[in-house]
């Protein structure tokens, strides 16, 4: 592999990485919304965005 090509993939992996350490920081910001009893809504979701997905379903206006 090439410089170019390994400093792409460095820069890719970086970006994965920190979408990873904010992915986790909201979901932690969602769990501690929640109460014990909500908690259910979000069971099986991977990400963030799934848990809101979840949640936007269960509350539906």
């Amino acid at each position: 592999m090439d410089k170019e090509a390994q400093a792409l993939v460095t820069a890719h992996k970086k970006e994965i990485s920190e979408w990873e350490d904010n992915d986790g920081r909201a979901q932690t910001q969602i769990e501690l919304t929640l109460s014990n009893l909500q908690m259910i809504h979000i069971a099986g979701a991977k990400t963030a965005a799934e848990m809101w997905t979840q949640l936007k379903t269960v509350k539906k206006p």
